[in-house]
């Protein structure tokens, strides 16, 4: 239906602004240093982070958001293309006969 569609098209919306802010990290960063890097991804992450299934973390334990917001940026200026496609295919509408009764939280 069309909340299907809707979660799908934001999921591709933001696998294509994950390209976009890795292409231009790649692209205008001289340097690998971790402040280019935070200073990139930090908006994203933000609202990201905002979502409610993250249960204000900033407000909650602003320690454990920063920890977090480091560890992501780390793992999105490696591997941003990587995770925008993981997105993109695990996006639920796309994986609606899939099978997570057997997943665990680790």
């Amino acid at each position: 239906g069309e909340e299907k569609s809707d979660r799908t098209l934001y999921d591709d919306l933001l696998a294509q602004k994950m390209m976009t802010l890795w292409t231009s990290y790649q692209i205008s960063s001289t340097e690998t240093s971790t402040s280019a890097s935070y200073s990139t991804w930090s908006d994203f992450l933000s609202n990201w982070y905002q979502a409610p299934l993250w249960g204000g973390i900033r407000e909650r334990s602003y320690e454990r958001y920063s920890d977090m917001v480091l560890k992501r940026t780390g793992s999105l200026t490696a591997r941003g293309p990587d995770l925008a496609i993981v997105l993109r295919a695990c996006s639920p509408p796309r994986n609606i006969d899939t099978d997570w009764s057997g997943a665990t939280a680790s």
